[in-house]
């Protein structure tokens, strides 16, 4: 792969990472604003707060897992089985997000869910 390609990828890596983390620092304060601004929904806010910071640090896990990747490909390792093992690990943080959406939103049962076609 590219010097530069593998660099820049490694740039927007590190400043998605970063602006997860800091979404996941700032949310609990807009959370709390929220719950005091609108009374009746204040004792959903700590279900969803937690939900989505499940929910990003999924997102985050998965950003690891290309940055452990990208370091394969330019060491030239990346058709081994260390690097399937990598793979598979992040297979959990892909599907999470999924069934997490699924269960919080409210109206998720009442919309058809779509088949599976082989």
């Amino acid at each position: 792969m590219n010097i530069l390609a593998s660099r820049l990828l490694r740039v927007v890596l590190v400043v998605l990472l970063l602006g997860t983390v800091l979404v996941q620092v700032l949310l609990p304060v807009f959370a709390s604003e929220e719950g005091k601004t609108f009374p009746e929904v204040a004792y959903l806010v700590r279900s969803i707060l937690g939900g989505r910071i499940l929910f990003i640090g999924c997102g985050q896990v998965a950003l690891l897992v290309v940055w452990r990747l990208l370091s394969m490909v330019n060491g030239g390792v990346i058709f081994t089985r260390r690097a399937l093992r990598w793979v598979t690990s992040s297979r959990p943080a892909r599907r999470s997000p999924r069934f997490e959406r699924r269960r919080l939103d409210p109206h998720a049962r009442l919309r058809p869910r779509r088949r599976r076609t082989r």
